[in-house]
């Protein structure tokens, strides 16, 4: 009787830790703020419960650099390190920046 009793008492936590998951994935914005189907539902003493999510921040906002060419990445590089933002907003590194300036010139000189 005891173990009918804790596997209903599991099966509704199971339904309540879902509903909160689904109500998380609703308050969430889908490429910024996500929220997996198996999120962890921590229950407190307050009214409610926290759902762990997943949450997007770009390289930028803690002051990475990654390359688009070979994918290097640097943290925090100076303004001088020669770090190349492309008018199709690619980044690259500096030596892949140096390689793309001397195709371009082998291109204009080939024309």
């Amino acid at each position: 009787m005891e173990n009918e009793e804790q596997l209903d008492q599991d099966e509704q936590q199971g339904e309540i830790a879902e509903a909160y998951r689904a109500a998380a994935k609703e308050m969430g914005r889908d490429g910024e703020l996500e929220v997996d189907d198996n999120a962890v539902v921590s229950f407190g003493s307050d009214p409610g419960a926290y759902v762990a999510a997943w949450i997007w921040v770009p390289n930028e906002a803690v002051g990475i650099k990654r390359c688009d060419s070979c994918e290097r990445t640097e943290l925090n590089p100076p303004d001088e390190a020669g770090w190349v933002e492309t008018c199709d907003f690619d980044t690259l590194c500096p030596e892949c920046a140096e390689e793309a300036k001397e195709d371009e010139v082998k291109g204009d000189v080939q024309t």
